[in-house]
């Protein structure tokens, strides 16, 4: 039986989520269904106010409530089921991170939150990033206690990539202007078109670029092409 650090299980949730994000782009109209099938505690949040938009099965049959009903209540399902402990610290850290809306960077964080008519808060741990091209954060929890089995389950069920997992780590060290000039020089740009549309000069963009292949420890455009390929950045 293979065993597991706590920290590759929280990076493997990170993971996930991508992935989900992923399979959610490709299954166009059906995204929901396909949400509905995975095992973990799925939903998505509107960034203006972080009100449930929509809560997968399994995050209905933990929660107690209907999306129905999650749609009605707003905010106040936060203000009425999450502990106090997180109701007051995780918005102070959450709101500055929608706000910078970068679709590229993960926000991860503990909380408790009890069922609908429970007093027994349940301890999560939640990852959440902006849904490319949407109005919403995707975000993706796992009670503690089932974290190493329930991610396991996820990673199986979305055909677990090596190359995520080898390359995470370089993914989320470059900073949002490394990943557009990654995006461009995947995308065929020259430096000097990358230098117009960018307005910087063509020196900062060879500097960008070798700082890149050392993060992503990529050693031509072919591996770059790859390894953009691989994050859904082009």
């Amino acid at each position: 039986m293979s065993y597991r650090t706590d920290l590759e299980i929280f990076l493997g949730q990170q993971i996930d989520l991508l992935r989900i994000e992923k399979a959610i782009l490709e299954h166009g109209k059906d995204w929901k269904d396909f949400l509905n099938d995975i095992p973990g505690f799925i939903h998505m949040n509107l960034k203006k106010d972080i009100s449930v938009a929509f809560m997968n099965k399994t995050g209905t049959n933990e929660t107690g409530f209907t999306n129905i009903e999650l749609n009605e209540l707003g905010y106040s399902y936060q203000e009425q089921h999450l502990d106090p402990y997180s109701l007051h610290i995780t918005p102070k850290k959450l709101v500055p991170f929608i706000k910078r809306d970068d679709e590229n960077k993960i926000f991860s964080f503990a909380q408790s939150f009890r069922r609908r008519e429970g007093k027994k808060y349940n301890l999560i741990y939640t990852v959440t990033k902006p849904l490319r091209g949407g109005n919403s954060l995707l975000t993706y929890s796992l009670s503690m206690k089932e974290m190493g089995i329930m991610s396991k389950k996820v990673s199986r069920l979305l055909r677990e990539n090596e190359f995520l997992h080898n390359n995470f780590l370089c993914y989320q060290s470059l900073t949002p202007k490394e990943i557009e000039v990654l995006i461009l020089l995947a995308s065929g740009n020259t430096n000097k078109e990358i230098s117009e549309q960018l307005f910087i000069s063509i020196d900062t963009v060879k500097q960008h670029r070798k700082i890149i292949k050392r993060k992503t420890e990529c050693r031509n455009i072919v591996e770059l092409v790859r390894f953009a390929q691989a994050f859904d950045l082009v």
